[in-house]
């Protein structure tokens, strides 16, 4: 189900697309002329969204360093697997059989640590894929702190997807990110030619009605 956009796609899967809510090995496949040129990419490189500074990292660390402390640091309800597992797989995954997690558009790395760390007493993969190196770099002290070893990590784009021989996956999660693509449709078949059988996936593109007093005030700031 697809709510407040012009893209649809055909898939064998699409019952199981939820609409809540990118992978790279550790270097980086991104020339700086490359970034230069991008806006996009120049914006989310200078400025990694949401924001992530050293007081943020102090406080997880802390929170990792309590052998007292209940749970993730943060928690995404719409992720929990019981959540997963009830709207996207009928109650039929136990995520126990080398589950494959695709996240096509990581940013900070805030699904990929939810994730990984409800599947770090499994055998499971965490994939995470975005491009801009800045963001790439926060997500991997972030898993460094949580000592998380079942997440990929790979700088690169949706669309370059095809090219890194990345093979099929269970789940795949990408948040705001294919509206800012200049071929969101294509970079969605991307990602569903990648899925499996089974598989699901839970996109979240911005809405445009919802997203109405946000865009009302960017238009008063270009005045």
């Amino acid at each position: 189900m697809l709510l407040d956009t012009d893209i649809t796609i055909k898939m064998k899967t699409l019952n199981n697309l939820l609409f809540i809510v990118c992978i790279a090995y550790s270097e980086s496949n991104l020339s700086p002329d490359k970034i230069d040129s991008d806006p996009v990419l120049g914006q989310y490189t200078e400025y990694p969204y949401p924001e992530f500074n050293p007081i943020h990292m102090d406080a997880e660390r802390s929170h990792y360093a309590n052998v007292k402390r209940e749970g993730p640091h943060v928690v995404i309800p719409d992720l929990t697997l019981e959540n997963l597992n009830h709207y996207l797989y009928h109650g039929d995954e136990d995520f126990q059989q080398s589950f494959r997690v695709l996240i096509a558009g990581g940013g900070i790395g805030g699904t990929a640590m939810f994730l990984a760390e409800q599947l770090n007493h499994t055998n499971a993969e965490i994939v995470y894929l975005d491009f801009s190196p800045a963001s790439m770099k926060i997500a991997q002290g972030r898993a460094a702190i949580r000592n998380l070893k079942n997440i990929i990590f790979i700088n690169d784009r949706i669309e370059n997807i095809p090219n890194l021989d990345l093979g099929l996956f269970d789940l795949i999660d990408s948040y705001g990110v294919l509206h800012h693509l200049k071929h969101p449709q294509e970079a969605l078949q991307i990602l569903g030619n990648c899925l499996k059988e089974k598989g699901g996936m839970t996109i979240m593109m911005y809405a445009q009605y919802g997203r109405t007093g946000v865009y009302n005030m960017q238009t008063l700031q270009q005045l």
